[in-house]
């Protein structure tokens, strides 16, 4: 048995790994975690000097990363290694959450709906599910903290969930809506399900302790030397929610294979995303959407009735209640999240609806494992398993068939060759034209993202960069992509800034202007 879940974790990765380089070419976003990663294994734990955005990522993504970087390096393929390995381990979560206590042909059923969805995701779902770091981490710690409490009990496992919401919460804001939020308000429906203030006492005092450790931690790490937060966060007005939550519902739909969701930029993307969808990948989702969904409808059925009629519960079976509140909520709370975080209808923004198709398949696996857990005829249970290896069987005809097409085209990489042929080493440039180039090269070329100060001249980035990366450093270029055009960063701007530059050359829609005698980079506006 441990044999095959060996060769079931390695084709996952490979499949995975696979549809990640398709989904996406990685960017300057991917990369900066890639270097935070790379910080903190070199002993900067704290990132003193770095400047980054609420969704630092501190403690979450960037400590696997961190890993990754340490035994490998810096290198492009750690872009997709990196989401790769969440989502495995996400799948991992969701399979022992559907199969735990369960006996072998109901468990196996019931993990089938994460593997189904998760380890065989549609071309949509893959750009949102494997592009790192979009929040995925951030809903594994939830799942984990969401185990952890399902003893209802002040035990280690509270440690731990206590542990992994405050970790969340210092790299990701998100916690508190998918996280935190949903501890609260499941620890109140424990309470009236038990009519007793002490069931449920140990879920809602996880999430105010999280969020005091949380700002504690930040408070003493920002007096000894840590990184800064940006201030300003997109959100929707309140006239945009009507219009939000009809997306929600219909970019869900499309996260699971059913429609298109708008995502860009283009340039970043492959063929992957506007393949045709066969009918047999239609019916195959159309079926993972109805069972996630009916899923989601009985635990809300369920949810009411045992906050009206309190019963009690075996341990096993509270244990499994608890856990599925907390998946619902979290769903709740991410959609909730969409709603109020998307200010327009780009479908970048359908990240937030990720960890809703994460929890919502994990609910629906256990859901379905305690359907059939009541079904007395094994021969009942044995059709229904190989039905559904039948199915997922199609599932992964459809999902090989659409790895065939060519993987999301990686101008960066070009880019990268050709500075280090010509000995380009340190530069400058746009966002999006500089971290990405550091992670694709291993850091044989470094460059570091300027932006334009209110003078028009080009200083560091104050967002997604240290600044112990311009200090005292001689840069010899700028580059910036014409192609897509970023934060006024272009030749105007970088004569303005060094001088007239002695060349400009060009690899494919980039520019580069070269200063042999090298210029410095002010570290603040």
């Amino acid at each position: 048995m441990r044999g095959l879940v060996v060769v079931v974790a390695a084709c996952l990765f490979i499949g995975l790994d696979a549809a990640s380089k398709h989904a996406f070419a990685g960017n300057s976003d991917g990369a900066t975690v890639v270097l935070e990663g790379a910080a903190l294994g070199h002993g900067h734990l704290l990132l003193s000097g770095w400047d980054l955005s609420f969704d630092s990522f501190w403690g979450i993504d960037a400590v696997v990363y961190a890993i990754a970087v340490s035994l490998l390096g810096v290198r492009a393929d750690l872009m997709t290694i990196g989401p790769t390995l969440l989502a495995l381990a996400t799948i991992a979560v969701g399979v022992a959450v559907a199969g735990r206590g369960r006996r072998l042909p109901v468990a196996v059923v019931a993990s089938l709906i994460a593997l189904g969805v998760l380890g065989l995701p549609n071309p949509t779902l893959a750009f949102f599910f494997l592009q790192g770091p979009w929040h995925i981490g951030t809903a594994l710690w939830c799942l984990v903290a969401f185990i952890g409490l399902r003893r209802d009990r002040f035990d280690l496992g509270w440690i731990f969930a206590v542990a992994a919401l405050t970790a969340g919460t210092l790299g990701d804001l998100t916690t508190i809506a998918i996280g935190l939020i949903p501890c609260v308000v499941a620890g109140l429906v424990a309470m009236a399900r038990g009519r007793s203030v002490r069931r449920g006492l140990s879920t809602l005092t996880a999430a105010p302790l999280a969020g005091v450790l949380a700002l504690g931690i930040r408070a003493v790490t920002v007096n000894i030397g840590t990184f800064a937060i940006a201030h300003k966060i997109a959100r929707a007005t309140s006239s945009n929610y009507p219009a939000n939550a009809k997306l929600a519902l219909k970019w869900g739909a499309a996260l699971f294979g059913l429609g298109r969701i708008p995502i860009g930029p283009a340039q970043a993307l492959g063929p992957y995303e506007t393949l045709p969808t066969g009918s047999l990948q239609v019916a195959f989702r159309a079926l993972m959407l109805f069972v996630v969904l009916s899923a989601i409808a009985l635990e809300v059925v369920a949810l009411i009735v045992g906050a009206v009629r309190a019963r009690p519960f075996q341990e096993m079976h509270q244990s499994r209640v608890l856990v599925q509140d907390l998946l619902l909520f979290g769903t709740a709370g991410s959609v909730g999240l969409f709603v109020v975080l998307s200010p327009n209808d780009d479908g970048d923004y359908a990240r937030y609806l990720t960890p809703a198709v994460i929890f919502g398949v994990v609910l629906a696996g256990s859901v379905v494992g305690q359907v059939f857990s009541r079904v007395s005829s094994s021969r009942v249970v044995n059709v229904v398993l190989v039905g559904s290896l039948a199915l997922l069987a199609a599932g992964v005809v459809g999902f090989h068939d659409e790895l065939t097409s060519a993987p999301a085209p990686q101008s960066a990489d070009a880019l990268g060759n050709f500075l280090e042929s010509h000995h380009l080493t340190n530069g400058v440039g746009d966002y999006w034209s500089s971290s990405v180039v550091t992670v694709e090269t291993g850091g044989k070329v470094a460059v570091r993202p300027v932006f334009p100060n209110r003078a028009s001249v080009l200083v560091r980035y104050g967002r997604q960069s240290d600044v112990n990366w311009y200090k005292g450093v001689r840069f010899t270029f700028l580059v910036f992509d014409l192609a897509r055009p970023w934060g006024n960063v272009n030749a105007t701007t970088g004569a303005g800034s060094f001088g007239r530059p002695s060349e400009t050359l060009h690899v494919g829609s980039y520019t580069i202007l070269v200063w042999p005698k090298g210029f410095n980079v002010a570290s603040t506006g």
